[in-house]
């Protein structure tokens, strides 16, 4: 397996974890009490999408731009982690 097939399964399986996250947190936010604002998860999951084509791309890309769409997905990456750990933490 070369680097670009490794990188791609992690972010595979990354990607996968978000996925059951913010699952996890719209389970929650039904639960909430309805005293409690709503919390905004829109852009988390618009990041999520986007995240997903781009793993696309990654898998299609040829050995020499695919560290350019890896340099996207790497900050992409991290605000989702980011954003999704607030979430989670709102829910105490």
């Amino acid at each position: 397996m070369n680097e670009k097939e490794k990188y791609n399964a992690e972010i595979n399986a990354r990607l996968t974890k978000f996925g059951e996250t913010l699952n996890e947190i719209k389970i929650k936010q039904e639960l909430i009490n309805d005293r409690r604002p709503a919390l905004q998860v829109g852009a988390v999951i618009r990041k999520h999408q986007e995240a997903r084509s781009k793993e696309e791309e990654l898998e299609k890309a040829d050995e020499s731009t695919w560290k350019t769409i890896k340099s996207e997905m790497d900050g992409l990456m991290n605000d989702i982690d980011k954003e999704l750990k607030e979430a989670l933490a709102y829910f105490g």
